[in-house]
């Protein structure tokens, strides 16, 4: 059991709902969001309130509610201190052979027997333009962009989508993140800014709906985005349901 991801998940989902106006989660709502076990979302609820960085309020015979705290915040934005206190950990079968390793492998943890990591394959390089990109809008839009990339990557992964398929959103997530540069949060865009962000936007739609279900899940992997809302003209899960019933 990776328990790391699953503190991950419900640090990002409880910051999220914070960011969103709602400081307190059900925890109905956070079992209904997170795909793990009841039990063990709790326990990691337990080891996050003991390490500092969640408050909750249990309610005998009841689901109990939580908020991140200040230190919470503070872990999630500084992203290489959160993925060095919570790495990533991706098991690989003692069968697999990756080669041709490039770049930093720094948050990653790597289990299984056997495994060969051999010199330069570009595991990071994604993950690491990416940040680089993101590095270069302000924190609201960065922060946004970066859940939903962590939003579309759980949802892809768990609906076993294909790596071509995955490659094409990634494609896309990336001109979305190059077409922000420039704009600012409480600037209004030109409108020929604001309409090619929305043609790079509404791709991104084109190419995930169609794999993803149609269910109310894939729509709340968008809510990151609520703070473009103004840019689109409409809020992103009216956008997002929209489309989704005409794909």
């Amino acid at each position: 059991m990776n328990y790391n991801q699953i503190r991950r998940d419900i640090l990002k989902l409880l910051y999220q709902n914070f960011r969103n106006g709602k400081p307190y989660t059900e925890g109905a709502n956070i079992v209904n969001s997170i795909a793990y076990s009841q039990t063990d979302i709790y326990a990691s609820l337990h080891y996050l309130e003991d390490k500092g960085l969640v408050n909750v309020i249990w309610r005998p015979g009841g689901f109990p509610v939580a908020k991140i705290n200040a230190s919470g915040i503070d872990l999630l934005e500084d992203e290489s201190e959160f993925n060095r206190k919570f790495p990533v950990s991706i098991t690989y079968d003692s069968s697999i052979n990756i080669s041709d390793v490039k770049g930093s492998l720094t948050g990653i943890g790597v289990s299984g027997s056997n495994n060969i990591i051999k010199s330069n394959t570009r595991i990071s390089d994604s993950f690491n333009q990416i940040n680089e990109l993101l590095s270069k809008l302000p924190q609201e839009y960065s922060n946004a962009l970066r859940d939903f990339a962590q939003n579309i990557q759980q949802e892809t992964t768990k609906n076993n989508t294909s790596e071509e398929k995955r490659k094409e959103v990634q494609n896309s997530l990336t001109d979305l993140i190059k077409e922000t540069e420039g704009i600012q949060p409480n600037k209004e865009p030109g409108i020929l800014k604001k309409q090619e962000w929305k043609e790079k936007f509404f791709r991104i739609l084109k190419n995930v709906l169609p794999i993803l279900p149609k269910t109310a899940e894939t729509i709340a992997a968008f809510t990151p985005l609520s703070p473009f809302s103004k840019i689109i003209g409409d809020s992103i899960e009216k956008v997002v349901r929209q489309v989704q019933q005409e794909i």
